[in-house]
């Protein structure tokens, strides 16, 4: 955290694959090249089991920070993400577009950079990137130049910026605070909780959250999922 004190507001990429996604060592390299050419200071968490076939992660971390050169990487094993997230310094977020780091985001109002790896994060990245407009939607790509591309985007969007400060608004408004409990519920797997909300809310309230959500659709897709 105190790396990121000393560096100027929202002009930082924190890159974290969450705590379960691996990656090839070409992907890795695909990643690494992607942010430094994006020429931004970046934050990155590499777990220790994170990169196949790199037994040594902390020759790695520092071949990282060697490379990227004039003190603009800090690559760590772990980060508090919430608190990263919040800090002043936080420009955008590349993520796996995992549930927890999905919400996380929102909270915080950060644009994201999604690289979905498995499961739901695939669903998870088309939402950021085609009905919230909050991040980019990398699909299964990674190349290095998609991910130059995708975060000099976000960082330099302000159109993107709006729209994750705005879902963040809409998040601590009154009338839509219950749909962000309904969602969290539902990203919890918590469907009994979720249908009590809903079923137990005004109607305004309600048809808010069905609309700026689109939940309907998400919740047909994990049902369709968990039957599987």
């Amino acid at each position: 955290m105190a790396w990121l004190d000393g560096l100027s507001d929202k002009s930082v990429v924190y890159a974290s694959l969450g705590s379960l996604a691996t990656i090839s060592r070409e992907q890795f390299t695909e990643f690494f090249s992607g942010l430094v050419a994006a020429g931004y200071p970046f934050l990155w968490v590499l777990r220790s089991d994170m990169v196949k076939a790199s037994p040594d992660a902390a020759a790695l971390r520092e071949a990282v920070v060697r490379e990227a050169g004039d003190g603009k990487a800090r690559v760590v094993a772990w980060a508090p993400q919430r608190d990263v997230l919040r800090h002043r310094a936080m420009g955008c977020f590349l993520t796996h577009a995992g549930w927890n780091s999905t919400l996380e985001a929102v909270v915080a109002g950060v644009p994201t950079v999604c690289r979905p790896i498995s499961s739901d994060q695939q669903t998870n990245s088309r939402f950021v990137g085609a009905v919230w407009r909050t991040g980019l939607d990398m699909k299964n790509v990674c190349d290095r130049a998609v991910v130059e591309r995708t975060v000099r985007e976000a960082m330099e969007s302000g159109e993107i910026r709006r729209s994750a400060q705005a879902l963040l608004h809409h998040r601590k408004a009154p009338a839509s605070f219950l749909g962000f409990r309904i969602w969290e519920c539902i990203g919890r797997g918590k469907w009994i909780t979720a249908v009590r909300l809903l079923s137990g809310g005004h109607n305004s309230e309600c048809c808010e959250f069905l609309q700026h959500f689109s939940t309907i659709t998400y919740i047909t897709l994990k049902i369709l999922k968990i039957r599987r």
